[in-house]
């Protein structure tokens, strides 16, 4: 079984967009449209493209990816609460745009348990920090120590990520200032360049570049070591009980589509995310299966925003 590349990935999403004009065109059903929030490279564009590809294989319609980054998430967000309520418009949202904005971004112009329906939970991956592979900074003891001697900046892709490392500054004891992009993979580019001291990525996005000696990856977030950088300890080894860190995926639906196509997208993506296809696709970026119920979902999401309230006020957390 071949893994599917992202250059396939893409040229594949194109051709099902231009399926879904022709099956339109003949009377058959719109296309589906997933939006995702965040600039392409991550995990993130990677899913939402697979689904794209492989979705009309069940479904019987055309899909496509409409990336819209920006705004904290908020643009891609609106760009689907604002289209009608037939379910021809899906979400592609992590912890960023569900959990993170609520607990540190003032008068948020939505609420994602109302605003929101749970369509699918997806997966989840730890993270990592990198340095450019030719820095001074080795290990994560290291970048503490620096950190503490001098001011360094970090590259923070998503409002996640810049908690993600408060909480991990809090802990640690050093300061960093937090320079916002939008995505994942332009500040790793950054860290290459020499224009940011370090960044936190997902361990998909940042595998390629570690492997091709431009970055060195010095500490994960998972709860054990990951099978694809063995040699890279976890915060909770390292002695940070309480830095076991994941990030998920998941699909969303504006409140108001009729449940039954709720239903019917989730059972047809439940069902993909089942094939050895997916399952290749997911592990072979360094993410995990993650399924769920919508109501197991819904909890699973509740929980998180409570928790994430709480850290983000005991740190003090502010988010740029």
């Amino acid at each position: 079984m071949n893994t599917l590349t992202r250059r396939e990935l893409l040229a594949a999403a194109s051709l099902s967009a231009l399926a879904g004009t022709a099956a339109a065109q003949g009377g058959g059903l719109r296309p589906l449209r997933l939006v995702t929030t965040l600039a392409p490279g991550g995990s993130a564009d990677g899913v939402a493209r697979f689904l794209a590809l492989k979705l009309p294989e069940v479904m019987k319609r055309a899909a496509f990816v409409d990336s819209r980054p920006g705004g904290n998430g908020i643009i891609g967000l609106r760009s689907v609460t604002s289209a009608p309520l037939n379910g021809d418009s899906v979400l592609v949202g992590g912890p960023s745009l569900i959990v993170v904005n609520p607990a540190v971004i003032p008068n948020l112009p939505y609420q994602p348990l109302t605003d929101l329906i749970p369509v699918a939970r997806l997966m989840r991956n730890s993270s990592a920090l990198v340095v450019a592979a030719d820095s001074p900074i080795r290990t994560f003891a290291d970048l503490v120590d620096v950190a503490k001697r001098k001011r360094l900046n970090y590259g923070a892709g998503s409002a996640s990520y810049q908690v993600m490392v408060e909480r991990i500054k809090h802990a640690a004891g050093f300061e960093a200032t937090a320079i916002p992009y939008k995505g994942t993979t332009p500040p790793l580019l950054d860290v290459i360049g020499g224009q940011l001291d370090f960044s936190p990525s997902e361990l998909g996005a940042a595998l390629g570049m570690v492997r091709q000696g431009k970055l060195r990856m010095i500490v994960t977030t998972g709860s054990t070591r990951a099978a694809e950088v063995p040699n890279v300890p976890t915060l909770l080894e390292l002695g940070y009980k309480d830095l076991v860190l994941y990030g998920f995926l998941g699909l969303f639906y504006p409140t108001g589509v009729p449940e039954e196509r709720v239903k019917e997208l989730g059972q047809a993506v439940n069902a993909v995310m089942r094939t050895p296809d997916a399952l290749e696709f997911i592990r072979a970026q360094a993410n995990e299966p993650w399924p769920a119920t919508p109501d197991e979902f819904r909890q699973f999401i509740a929980r998180e925003q409570e928790f994430t309230r709480t850290v983000v006020k005991a740190a003090g957390i502010r988010v740029e």
